[in-house]
């Protein structure tokens, strides 16, 4: 013969399992690497100074952009009489950079962008000859090396009536998986005892 719980006893039961639900859910919403970062994990930023070459004479006038050409030149044991005889249209100096991630290993490939610094007027077409990637400050290690044809995600074109057509940003571009990781940079997320969990947000009920 069955015996009946007390209706108290039955409520009881009720408003404890609601509880366990309402924890349950909540474990099931929010995830520690949704919350916290790992202290000494993470990524750094890359820079690093390129020339663009292969415009259609949409790259930099200014006399900058020849010397650099030039010490690509001489780089490669070509001699330049006169640097008055390289053509700049069509190259462009530009601001490489990249984020390597945390524990990334030597030959790891990077996404960078490329921004054009002097007066180029479209990096379409364009291809960045190699460049070295450095860290934060005035280090001289070089992390990562770039090269690569560049995407713009946008055009220049000329219109009837002798104007110009032009759509998104021509000046800046990415070149997806465009560098090798040639150095690692340390990280230690541990001190061989802890491991410190850093809130994205910081908040009394998320540290909670």
């Amino acid at each position: 013969m069955r015996t009946l719980a007390h209706p108290k006893t039955l409520r009881r039961l009720a408003a404890m399992t609601a509880v366990l639900l309402s924890f349950a859910g909540m474990a099931s919403a929010a995830r520690v690497r949704d919350l916290c970062e790992v202290q000494g994990a993470r990524g750094n930023m890359l820079k690093g100074i390129g020339i663009v070459v292969g415009l259609a004479g949409t790259g930099d006038k200014v006399q900058a952009a020849a010397v650099a050409q030039e010490r690509v030149l001489q780089r490669m044991n070509i001699k330049v009489d006169n640097i008055k005889d390289l053509k700049t249209d069509n190259s462009a100096i530009v601001m490489v950079t990249a984020e390597i991630p945390a524990f990334a290993k030597e030959g790891t490939r990077l996404d960078i962008m490329v921004d054009s610094m002097y007066d180029c007027e479209s990096l379409e077409g364009g291809s960045l000859l190699e460049t070295h990637l450095f860290g934060p400050g005035e280090g001289e290690t070089v992390y990562a090396v770039a090269q690569g044809p560049i995407s713009v995600g946008g055009f220049n074109a000329d219109a009837s009536g002798g104007g110009k057509v032009r759509k998104n940003h021509v000046t800046a571009g990415r070149i997806p998986m465009g560098a090798y990781v040639e150095n690692e940079v340390p990280s230690t997320i541990t001190d061989g005892e802890r491991i410190v969990l850093l809130i994205k947000r910081p908040d009394f009920s998320v540290a909670n």
